[in-house]
């Protein structure tokens, strides 16, 4: 997987900067389904916060192993914090392991419920296992929460032509 601008939009890459993601927000394009990582890690102590910043850093860097492993020290930590469940969770996803991302995704959602970052995330990685129905779930409870978004629209006009749903998906492409 290789660097590219977000203007780019080329699949299977990391898109760095502002635009469909958002401000300040990076997006990672996986089998067609859009990943936003978390800019900051929410209610952490500021030497904490300083270390997810670097673990978000590997991420963008292509260190995964390094950036796998700051994460899982500081969910030791802090393991009630979606934010970190929910980089843990892209990072797992990029190596590979995709079952074990989707674990993470889900306890992120279930900590933040309202999030439409993680739903959104969530149903990217169930696009990614196949489970279309639930990707499907996740992008609409994602849309209630940012109905205006075009990162969520784009996952969901995505998923909609994969099932042949042609109708469904020109509104939201």
């Amino acid at each position: 997987m290789k660097l590219v601008p977000i203007s780019a939009g080329m699949p299977g890459g990391l898109l760095l900067g502002r635009g469909c993601a958002g401000a300040g927000l990076a997006a990672l394009v996986l089998v067609g389904a859009v990943l936003l990582l978390p800019a900051f890690a929410q209610q952490l102590p500021p030497t904490a916060a300083l270390r997810f910043r670097q673990a978000i850093e590997y991420l963008r860097a292509q260190q995964y192993p390094l950036a796998e492993q700051a994460l899982n020290h500081l969910l030791r930590e802090f393991p009630e914090n979606a934010d970190i469940h929910e980089a843990l969770a892209i990072v797992l996803d990029l190596r590979g392991n995709v079952q074990e991302a989707n674990s993470h995704f889900q306890h992120a959602v279930r900590l933040n419920p309202r999030s439409a970052q993680a739903r959104l995330n969530l149903g990217a990685n169930y696009f990614r296992l196949g489970k279309l129905a639930a990707a499907e779930t996740e992008f609409l409870e994602a849309l209630k929460l940012r109905p205006n978004d075009p990162t969520i629209r784009f996952n969901l006009g995505t998923l909609y032509l994969r099932q042949q749903k042609f109708q469904e998906a020109l509104p939201h492409l």
